[in-house]
């Protein structure tokens, strides 16, 4: 079952017409749901999305971005997860597609 999920500022997410409201979207990875739930990027995750499509390395983005290389990394397995990608290629095939 696909379901579309909302994301709202405060980092939770609601489902119309459904049971589930208000879960944390930061822990989605960690949750095994019977269902597909991908929260739309962040604006970071976008801009760093903007950046592997480009060809640079973590280490390229971390300076560009003014964070560490753990947290590229923290923001790539987080779009992994939203995008249901596996990889970087196809995080960006996917990434482009919308």
């Amino acid at each position: 079952m696909d379901v579309q999920a909302y994301e709202l500022d405060s980092g939770r997410c609601d489902i119309p017409g459904s049971e589930i409201q208000g879960f944390d979207t930061h822990r989605l990875h960690k949750q095994r749901w019977p269902f597909e739930v991908r929260a739309p990027l962040t604006k970071r995750e976008k801009f760093i999305m903007r950046q592997v499509a480009q060809g640079y390395p973590n280490q390229i983005i971390a300076e560009q971005s003014f964070i560490s290389v753990n947290t590229v990394k923290f923001h790539m397995k987080n779009i992994f997860v939203k995008l249901g990608a596996s990889n970087r290629t196809q995080a960006v095939q996917l990434y482009q597609g919308f």
